[in-house]
């Protein structure tokens, strides 16, 4: 999106993307064409937003463990925990300069330890391995190669599902940190595009209002994402009781640059 906005235009009518980082950056370009669906007015408090986009759901960072690999009394806690020397060379996150979503939660942790990188240098010398991707965290985790790491809750549903579905046990688990899950809402924006026909502007506006659905809002809990509609209920998996951590992003996006590189200088 963003290098087609520096070419001149984004093509794309809609764009659904997974963190408010690169939405919040586009629409102080001028970017964004303001549409607000009318279910906003359905939207529980937290994700009716002043913006020109649309919150469509919500995941939380968490850590994920190995359930075979440590036993109740040595699952971590908190993030902090991860830093543990029981867990050298034994944890992992994606690495945020390869995945938005990477960044959104290296931002969050950056924010929970009181912006500064205390916690990912514990981590780092820790022997923290940076995955490529967040959905390769769990795959990593299950296949034995790490025991515990950060990422989504969302993907833990849906490879429970898969498992039961094939009949093979899942050894993975979701640990709800103690300093609270991070929470990363998930957008969806039209582009501006005053030459858009007036036709593809209402199958645009048809689209985002389907998502915000009820009936499209309960086909994403069914997959673990958090609901924004007050008349969805919250997944199962997520405890009644989680303590979420809801961040700045209008702080945190114009600091994504500073943050993305000096994560790089202190892991490359």
């Amino acid at each position: 999106m963003w290098t087609e906005l520096e070419s001149g235009e984004i093509r794309a009518d809609v764009f659904w993307g997974s963190d408010p980082l690169v939405y919040n950056a586009l629409e102080a370009r001028g970017a964004l064409s303001p549409f607000q669906p009318e279910a906003v007015a359905s939207f529980r408090p937290e994700f009716q937003v002043d913006h020109d986009y649309t919150l469509v759901s919500e995941r939380y960072g968490v850590i994920i463990y190995n359930s075979d690999a440590l036993h109740v009394e040595n699952v971590p806690t908190s993030f902090a925990d991860l830093a543990d020397p029981s867990l050298r060379e034994r944890i992992v996150h994606a690495d945020p300069t390869q995945s938005a979503t990477a960044l959104a939660l290296v931002a969050g942790l950056y924010e929970i330890s009181g912006n500064d990188w205390t916690l990912e240098t514990r981590l780092r010398d820790n022997g923290l391995f940076l995955a490529r991707r967040n959905g390769d965290v769990p795959m990593k985790i299950q296949e034995g190669e790490f025991d515990a790491g950060i990422a989504p809750h969302d993907p833990i549903t849906r490879l429970r599902k898969k498992a039961q579905k094939e009949g093979y046990p899942l050894p993975l688990a979701i640990a709800w940190p103690s300093e609270g899950a991070i929470a990363i809402q998930r957008p969806i924006a039209i582009s501006r595009n005053p030459a858009r026909p007036a036709e593809n502007q209402q199958i645009a506006e048809a689209f985002v209002r389907f998502l915000v659905s009820r009936k499209a809002q309960n086909m994403m809990a069914n997959f673990g994402f958090v609901s924004v509609r007050s008349d969805v209920p919250v997944p199962s998996i997520v405890p009644e009781d989680v303590v979420v951590s809801r961040l700045d992003w209008e702080t945190l996006t114009d600091r994504q640059e500073m943050i993305a590189d000096e994560f790089a200088a202190l892991f490359h």
